[in-house]
């Protein structure tokens, strides 16, 4: 929904279980988020689809990716603090076989 009110159409998005990403975007524009993502507050989790979905116009944190995202969430430099400390909000269980 997020991918379609920004005007980005991402070929595939699939959820897993990750430890060290939020989410990511590949070369073939497929985006993976983490299902971790369900413990975040919406508007964290908002910036993060925002996020990977600017890597496809920039696969990389260049200036134009940054005045990309900026474009749709002019908050984006608190947001991606707040998401850099987000991990000790998901639970430890999680991560459990």
């Amino acid at each position: 929904r997020e991918a379609q009110a920004l005007g980005f159409e991402p070929r595939a998005v699939q959820v897993r279980l990750q430890r060290t990403r939020w989410g990511s975007c590949s070369s073939s524009g497929n985006i993976s988020l983490n299902a971790a993502l369900l413990f975040l507050p919406p508007a964290l989790v908002r910036y993060l689809f925002v996020h990977e979905l600017c890597h496809l116009v920039s696969l990389n944190h260049s200036r134009r990716f940054w005045s990309t995202v900026a474009r749709f969430e002019p908050d984006y430099r608190a947001l991606d603090r707040r998401l850099s400390e987000a991990w000790s909000d998901v639970p430890l269980w999680i991560y459990e076989p």
